[in-house]
């Protein structure tokens, strides 16, 4: 089965030519089947807290919530924190991707 895009990794067969490529998860999360011409714009932000990453997430959310109307999903994407000179967190900060309901006003 070499010759048909198969590869054998341990005991297993991986046949790549079956494997399919989705769409991200923040695209495929929502449907509006009444809309089917929706168009969602993605940007991203950064959130800091004192706390925790999921503080740091909600700020993010909570600030682009009083600009952006019809946000729809925030997906994480990179976590970091600045470190104090004794050693402790100082602040925690999360990079979030956020999508909005597009609606062409330029």
């Amino acid at each position: 089965m070499a010759g048909n895009g198969g590869r054998t990794v341990g005991r297993r067969f991986i046949d790549f030519q079956r494997i399919a490529i989705s769409t991200p998860n923040y695209f495929c999360n929502r449907r509006e089947p009444d809309m089917p011409d929706s168009v969602y714009k993605v940007i991203e932000l950064v959130g800091s807290s004192p706390k925790s990453w999921e503080e740091a997430v909600a700020t993010a959310v909570k600030q682009a919530s009083r600009t952006l109307h019809d946000l729809r999903v925030a997906e994480v994407i990179q976590q970091d924190a600045h470190i104090a000179k004794d050693g402790s967190i100082e602040t925690y900060r999360a990079k979030i991707r956020i999508s909005f309901k597009y609606e062409g006003h330029d």
